[in-house]
């Protein structure tokens, strides 16, 4: 029934590419959902990038969703980060994905290839519903937008909506999961840049997740400065 919906499309907005304010800055994130298995029954990779312009908009401007062997999967994150240049790429740590992460740092070295990797650490204390539960307030607010033409949806594009019309009782939500990460990582241009802090005790953090992202200051020159550090792309 609509009114069980967590979501509604109809919150969502389109827009043909990222709205850029006067300032003409806008940074680009991605996230992945790391799955590397080829089996029908398993669930897909997903490479998800946004761009955040100065009024903190949010615009999903690429969907990559594929059932990947490792090396493919590796290769898919590089080529994102070859493409877009992303400031952070959020990358999931727990169980088998560690060992993705460690073989994707020794192939950018390899292939002398930049990808500032944002480990998103699970807490046993927040379920990954409640994680994506978190999406609705900026879509409920318009400040999310699909970068595309909605009489002309991918077939992505698609199973985002799809994935919006039946969480959480879904086949699939792993658009939506890299989605809520890259929102976690991301900041606009018109805000300093944010530092991740740990807790001690897990208790004492936002949400119970043993970290948040807090804003640190950080002069312009050394925000946008090209170096292998995060830069923004202007």
């Amino acid at each position: 029934p609509e009114e069980e919906k967590i979501f509604s499309r109809k919150d969502l907005r389109y827009c043909d590419s990222p709205i850029i304010e006067k300032d003409g800055r806008l940074l680009y994130f991605s996230a992945t959902d790391p799955s590397v298995s080829q089996s029908d029954t398993s669930d897909p990779a997903v490479i998800l990038t946004v761009a955040i312009n100065s009024r903190k908009e949010i615009f999903i401007t690429e969907i990559i969703r594929e059932w990947f062997n490792p090396d493919q999967f590796i290769d898919a994150v590089i080529n994102v980060a070859q493409k877009i240049r992303p400031v952070r790429f959020a990358f999931e740590t727990v169980s088998f994905q560690k060992t993705l992460k460690f073989f994707l740092e020794k192939e950018k070295l390899r292939r002398k290839i930049y990808v500032n990797i944002t480990e998103v650490k699970r807490s046993s204390h927040v379920s990954k519903q409640e994680r994506i539960k978190r999406i609705q307030q900026y879509i409920k607010a318009g400040q999310i937008f699909l970068c595309a033409d909605p009489a002309n949806l991918s077939d992505t594009q698609k199973e985002f909506l799809d994935e919006l019309d039946t969480f959480p009782y879904g086949r699939y939500d792993d658009i939506l999961d890299a989605l809520a990460d890259a929102i976690e990582i991301q900041f606009s241009p018109s805000e300093k840049p944010k530092t991740r802090f740990t807790y001690k005790n897990i208790g004492d953090s936002p949400y119970g997740t043993g970290y948040c992202y807090k804003a640190v200051e950080v002069s312009l020159e050394e925000r946008y400065k090209s170096s292998n550090r995060e830069t923004a792309r202007l």
